[in-house]
């Protein structure tokens, strides 16, 4: 742990944010999911998570939001990571079965495959 973070009943804190431990890796595994669905929706990961709406933005959430939840990432976290209220993420389950978001979640995990 670095100094500005210390470790107390299983929770760490950092810069005076309280954090769960294993919710700190799950947000680590989150940004790479962003970047291996940006790189495949040739997409900035930013966008992802700014406040576009077009086609490409949308479905690279919805690819992004498929893999987290299925990484273990709760609606709650998921929303944190993407900048957006639980509710609005749960919305983009609609289009985890297009045939669209499952190239793209399919081509991001070889992707992430290749990057381990």
């Amino acid at each position: 742990m670095s100094k500005r973070s210390f470790n107390i009943d299983g929770y760490v804190y950092i810069r005076a944010d309280l954090v769960r431990a294993d919710e700190v890796d799950l947000n680590a595994h989150a940004s790479r999911i962003i970047q291996a669905v940006s790189s495949v929706a040739l997409v900035q990961a930013s966008a992802i998570t700014g406040r576009g709406r077009r086609h490409p933005l949308t479905l690279a959430r919805a690819a992004c939001v498929f893999m987290m939840y299925e990484n273990g990432l709760s609606w709650s976290a998921i929303g944190r990571v993407l900048g957006r209220h639980h509710s609005s993420v749960m919305a983009y389950r609609e289009r985890f079965f297009e045939p669209e978001t499952e190239r793209m979640v399919e081509a991001a995990k070889q992707r992430l495959k290749g990057a381990a």
